[in-house]
Parts: structure tokens; C-alpha cells; sequence
């Protein structure tokens, strides 16, 4: 049997039943993210924290790669493919159901979105106000968990609002991005 591909999109015959399996497959071999095309990441959520999978480690090479898909499928790569992108509007979206990991995807990204900030400001004095920002963005992590928790069935800390983060990028004109600012925009996603 061959490893299961990265990429479920080159998959010989693409059923429901194949797509399954190669996601079951990569799931038993701790591999949680597989590719769907270069946009699209599919996450299986290894009920587990998997150690070294989201350090600063496992981020520094999809910042430091030329070609995105010569690395394995990760969020760090979504992420950086949302900062190299020629659109000023960039986004990322997570989605999934109730207790899938949403908010532990987004506070990722985030963290691979200021740490790829700070990288490209090494080789310059790290200023107070870049520290500063860049605290504030990750600091916006517990008030992403806040905003109407209520229990549900399937897990005890269910989000009836939806959270919109925009981080706002300035020195696209130089050809760098650098974190400008952010904030978060709740919405309502059920009433009782």
C-alpha cells in the first residue's frame, strides 16, 4: 500500500469512500491536515495536542520556503500563502463544526502571522511598539473564547457568535506586509 498523498485532490479515483479512507489513513499515521488543491486545508482533530506540530519550529520553515507545496500540509502554510497573496484582501477563513478546533486553527494563525512579523524584523531593533502590537493581537485569543460560550450537547464551551478577526497590514507598497492593527467583530449565529 502507498502512503497516502498530501494532496486529496490527486487521488486516483475521488469518491466518498476513497477520501474517507486516505483521511482515515493519514489520521492513524498522525498526519491531521491533508490538501485539497493549494487553498484548502481539510484538519482532523487529533483529540490529542500533538507536541512540536505548531512551535515556532514547525513555522519558520513554511516562512522560509520558496515553493509553499514542497512542505507538508499545515496551517502555517495557509497562513503564509494568505501573507504572500497578490490581493490586498487576503483571507483565511475556519470553518467546522462545534467543537472541531475553530478557535484553536485561528489563534495558529495568528501566532504564525505575527512570528513571520517578527522574522522579517530581525535584522532590525524589535521596537516597543511592534512588541506591543503584537501582544495585543495574540492577547485577543481569550476574548475570541469569550463571547457567548453556552454549553451544547456536543461541547461545553459552544460559541453562539461568530468572530470575525481582520488583521490589518501596512508596507505592501514596499513589498512586505507588516502587521498594522487588528480587531474583532462578533456576530450573532443563533437566537433562543
Amino acid at each position: 500500500d502507498a502512503a497516502p498523498p498530501d494532496d486529496i485532490l490527486k487521488l486516483d479515483d475521488l469518491t466518498d469512500a476513497s477520501l474517507l479512507d486516505t483521511l482515515q489513513q493519514r489520521f492513524a499515521a498522525k498526519k491531521i491536515y491533508a490538501a485539497a488543491g493549494n487553498s484548502i486545508l481539510v484538519s482532523l482533530n487529533p483529540f490529542a495536542w500533538q507536541k512540536g506540530l505548531f512551535s515556532a519550529e514547525a513555522s519558520r520553515p513554511y516562512h522560509a520556503a520558496r515553493a509553499l507545496d514542497t512542505l507538508p500540509p499545515h496551517l502555517f502554510a495557509i497562513a503564509e500563502a494568505a501573507l504572500r497573496g497578490a490581493e490586498p484582501h487576503e483571507c483565511v477563513i475556519v470553518s467546522g463544526e462545534s467543537g472541531a478546533g475553530k478557535t484553536e486553527a485561528t489563534k495558529l494563525i495568528l501566532e504564525h502571522f505575527v512570528r513571520a512579523d517578527a522574522l522579517r524584523h530581525g535584522g532590525r531593533q524589535a521596537s516597543a511598539a511592534r512588541d506591543a502590537l503584537h501582544s495585543r493581537v495574540l492577547s485577543a485569543n481569550p476574548v475570541l473564547e469569550a463571547f457567548g460560550n453556552a454549553k451544547t450537547l456536543r461541547n461545553d464551551n459552544s460559541s453562539r457568535f461568530g468572530k470575525l478577526v481582520e488583521l490589518h497590514f501596512g508596507g505592501a507598497a514596499l513589498g512586505k506586509r507588516e502587521i498594522a492593527g487588528a480587531r474583532i467583530v462578533n456576530y450573532l449565529l443563533e437566537r433562543t
